[in-house]
């Protein structure tokens, strides 16, 4: 599941010249710590009656991170220092030494961040995708029993992907994430991507919380119940920024 930091340079060469320099332009905010990569298979249904214009199969959830990221937070050492100050810097980059050498805990952060993501943005279209959503992760959620693979799931043909999804998370004041389309992903669905990622939530989540051991597992369920306790009183609209009691502080 979890790959070493070459895997950074692979996802760079997939993005498009937008989503490059956007993934650059968050390192200012802060250091990052890892990539959630989401390889799935989409493909447009015809049928009118149908609730979906696609339908997705999640092939492989996998994450990026750094075998140590004291070089990379080094190199920005000095952009840091001036804007938070050298006292507030020397605490803040231990803090985030700390997060970064707990694999599974940037894992659990990822998976609801990645959900704040797309919840913010599907605010942006007239469409019910939001309350779809909560639909759908709602079982999940409200259910504390542990997430079992049905014969149905084990017998799931696997499928070659053809959609990449990255969820990039850093470490600024809170960790933070933004989610980025692989470029081919962006040509191809660029009309289907909010109805897909919508449907294909739910399968990150099934398939995070069955590779997670009980202390992660149980950061991402209180996580994800506290979000969608908020978001059933109040849909997020594009831009809300909210200081979850889940996340830590890092500065």
């Amino acid at each position: 599941m979890f790959r070493k930091t070459s895997g950074f340079t692979e996802i760079m060469e997939h993005l498009d010249l937008g989503s490059f320099n956007q993934f650059n332009r968050a390192i200012d905010s802060g250091a990052l710590l890892s990539v959630l990569q989401i390889k799935a298979t989409f493909h447009k249904v015809e049928s009118p009656p149908a609730p979906s214009p696609v339908g997705v199969q999640l092939q492989n959830l996998s994450l990026f991170h750094w075998d140590n990221i004291n070089a990379h937070i080094n190199d920005m050492k000095s952009i840091y220092i001036q804007s938070m100050g050298r006292l507030s810097f020397s605490r803040w980059s231990k803090s985030v030494k700390q997060l970064s050498n707990n694999k599974n805990q940037l894992l659990a952060y990822s998976v609801p961040l990645f959900a704040e993501n797309m919840m913010n943005s599907m605010s942006n279209h007239p469409s019910p995708a939001q309350e779809v959503f909560l639909r759908l992760i709602s079982p999940i959620i409200d259910s504390n029993a542990n997430i079992v693979d049905s014969e149905s799931n084990k017998n799931q043909i696997q499928k070659i992907p053809n959609a990449t999804i990255f969820v990039p998370l850093y470490a600024g004041q809170f960790p933070f994430t933004i989610t980025l389309f692989e470029q081919n992903t962006i040509v191809n669905w660029k009309n289907y991507l909010e109805p897909a990622t919508c449907l294909l939530l739910p399968q990150v989540i099934f398939e995070a919380e069955k590779q997670l051991p009980p202390t992660e597992k149980m950061i991402m369920r209180t996580a994800l119940s506290e979000q969608v306790s908020i978001w059933r009183k109040s849909l997020p609209n594009v831009g809300d920024i909210r200081n979850w009691k889940w996340l830590p502080r890092l500065l």
